[in-house]
């Protein structure tokens, strides 16, 4: 056979030779549940289709789910290592039969020319160099990365897959659909388009790191409550972030009678604010206009019901102890913000930055 038909035979062989790696590796989960056929039921895919089916009858067992997680962890993981190993054996072959068709036309166009071929042969075996170069670019221009840095791209990915892992494993609790939801992003983390994404991330930034969407996993009342107390904290400039105590004394002082006995301990759980934040002065006395007072009386009253009622309980609470105290020393006034319900917690991302 002529060395014009043989070069794109050539190529076409490892083309399709690479169409699988083209895809990604296999899937673990999808919509319908794992992907198992009759010849994957032992092993990790075969663990796996347990622990999902475990899980799946005790959807809100977190032991059940987390292991469904580790279990969908190790076979991803393991679909993502031998999508690598035989990207890398194609890869190789791709460049063997690169410099193959390299050398064949070459040598063909010159034997043509020593022994004066006619300028259609030697067009034909420039045609057919020329197209199996372009077949042979098309798969690497799609397949991302060529065989002297797959290793790199390898590492970079598993890097990727771990870290995501690591970070969903701190979620709590788990649950038979949130676990689902964590372990379709990690296997979609080793797939030619996401592995496309990271690698252009990496070379631009960094390190690859976890993102958790943690105002997923907050009740509404929660974020409305953090929201309040950060525009108190913008406005009375407090050490650190304005706490409980803190954010109900205000509420005591402005949202509730007070006398003036309970203006002393409101005074104390406020000692902390810095002067211009302060509604009182080094003697605990109240200050007579102070400026903030009508922004703070906006923002406590922007509070969460839940939380209105949390620390109007505290002041009773206060209340029906010194009735029956008596004048004994009493602990210590103490609010806290009331227990947020239990949610799912959120999705993990991963990007690099």
């Amino acid at each position: 056979m002529p060395s014009f038909q043989v070069m794109p035979l050539l190529g076409l062989a490892v083309l399709i030779a690479a169409c699988s790696t083209t895809q990604g590796p296999s899937p673990t989960l999808d919509k319908d549940g794992p992907v198992v056929s009759d010849n994957t039921k032992n092993g990790l895919t075969g663990r796996f289709a347990t622990s999902e089916g475990l899980s799946r009858a005790k959807q809100t067992e977190d032991a059940l789910a987390r292991q469904m997680l580790e279990d969908g962890f190790a076979l991803i993981y393991a679909n993502c290592d031998l999508f690598f190993t035989s990207a890398g054996q194609t890869q190789r072959w791709l460049m063997v039969t690169r410099d193959t068709v390299g050398a064949v036309g070459t040598l063909a166009a010159s034997v043509m020319a020593l022994h004066d071929a006619s300028n259609n042969a030697v067009a034909n075996v420039a045609l057919a160099t020329g197209l199996t170069f372009a077949g042979l670019d098309i798969y690497t221009k799609n397949f991302l990365f060529a065989a002297e840095n797959i290793d790199a791209v390898r590492e970079l990915t598993t890097h990727a897959l771990n870290v995501h892992s690591e970070a969903v494993r701190d979620q709590s609790p788990l649950t038979y659909t949130s676990v689902s939801v964590h372990l379709l992003d990690n296997q979609n983390i080793c797939t030619p388009a996401s592995i496309l994404a990271l690698v252009r991330q990496a070379i631009k930034k960094g390190d690859v790191q976890p993102t958790v969407d943690s105002h997923f996993s907050q009740p509404l009342a929660t974020r409305t409550d953090q929201a309040v107390l950060a525009e108190l904290g913008a406005l009375l400039n407090p050490p650190g972030t304005l706490s409980g105590d803190q954010a109900g004394a205000l509420w005591w002082l402005y949202m509730e009678p007070t006398t003036s006995t309970q203006k002393k301990t409101i005074a104390g759980l406020l000692g902390d604010l810095p002067d211009a934040g302060n509604p009182f002065d080094s003697n605990q006395d109240y200050k007579s206009g102070w400026t903030h007072e009508a922004a703070v009386r906006r923002a406590l009253n922007k509070f969460s019901p839940a939380t209105k009622v949390a620390f109007a309980d505290s002041i009773k609470q206060r209340a029906d102890a010194v009735a029956k105290g008596a004048g004994a020393p009493l602990p210590p006034m103490r609010f806290s913000l009331p227990a947020p319900s239990v949610r799912p917690a959120g999705r993990v991302s991963v990007d690099v930055r």
